[in-house]
């Protein structure tokens, strides 16, 4: 019997028909030992849970607060597949539609690697999307099967739980939503881990919307000037959540220079914010 496991992890929320197109994309994973799904809900209103119990009772459905987002979403169903004893783990995005042999490529270069953390190669409409960068560049592009990179987005990405154990679990307090996945890699990589994008593994986005400049953010947020701030600022999902975005300053400058890089950036930020209101 096979003794390598590996849990596909998807948290989701309130996108019911969306989770279940994803999840028959994931059929072929009934009935087999050595492969689990878990879908992480955090609390959806719209029936979610109970239409993942009807249509895909394979699938493991662990239950959130309400509170959780991405990063804690994915946590909660990374503590779960440990505690069942697995050894590989696919974070996946429900927006997607994940292909099988791309998926099993990525567990199988875990298993040969597990000191490898690898995402797959994404595209939308046909079209290569460079997400895996903190320079919103691409990972180079070298001829070969893989190719390093600075960072990963979460869309589709396999790591072992050796990496669990060396770093922990991401963390849900300093990036609740945005930058889980990328702070995540880069501990990785910053504890002997090499962080890879997979030429020959791909996953095609449902929808890909590049991120609005702040300006745009901010003066489409609505409201008064406070609620404005907030919406741009502190809100957990917005982009440029400030505590988020400090954060991961700290984790991937360090200091001293961080706190330059974040005043600079802010600065940036609100001289953009003011100039957009007078044009």
């Amino acid at each position: 019997m096979n003794d390598f496991h590996t849990t596909i992890i998807i948290p989701v929320f309130n996108r019911r028909e969306i989770t279940l197109r994803c999840l028959e994309r994931l059929s072929w994973t009934r009935g087999m030992p050595d492969w689990r799904v878990m879908v992480v809900d955090d609390a959806s209103t719209d029936g979610t849970a109970e239409a993942v119990h009807s249509r895909h009772p394979h699938v493991i459905v662990v239950a959130g607060s309400g509170g959780l987002f991405w990063t804690g979403g994915i946590a909660m169903g990374m503590r779960e597949a440990v505690r069942l004893g697995t050894q590989a783990i696919i974070w996946l995005n429900d927006d997607t539609l994940p292909n099988e042999p791309s998926i099993r490529r990525l567990a199988s270069v875990i298993r040969e690697h597990p000191d490898w953390m690898v995402a797959s190669t994404y595209l939308h409409q046909g079209r290569i999307i460079n997400m895996h960068s903190f320079r919103r560049r691409p990972a180079s592009i070298s001829g070969a099967d893989f190719d390093e990179a600075d960072m990963l987005a979460g869309n589709q990405v396999a790591f072992s739980t050796r990496l669990i154990h060396a770093i922990g679990y991401p963390d849900e307090t300093r990036w609740p939503q945005i930058a889980g996945d990328s702070s995540y890699s880069l501990m990785a990589h910053r504890h002997g881990f090499h962080v890879k994008v997979d030429a020959r593994s791909h996953l095609d986005l449902v929808s890909y919307e590049a991120y609005p400049p702040v300006e745009a953010a901010f003066w489409r947020a609505g409201g008064s000037l406070a609620a404005r701030i907030r919406s741009t600022f502190f809100a957990k999902k917005s982009r440029y959540q400030l505590k988020a975005q400090w954060h991961l300053d700290v984790l991937h400058h360090r200091y001293p220079l961080a706190p330059l890089i974040f005043i600079t950036r802010l600065a940036v930020w609100l001289l953009r914010i003011l100039f957009r209101s007078r044009s």
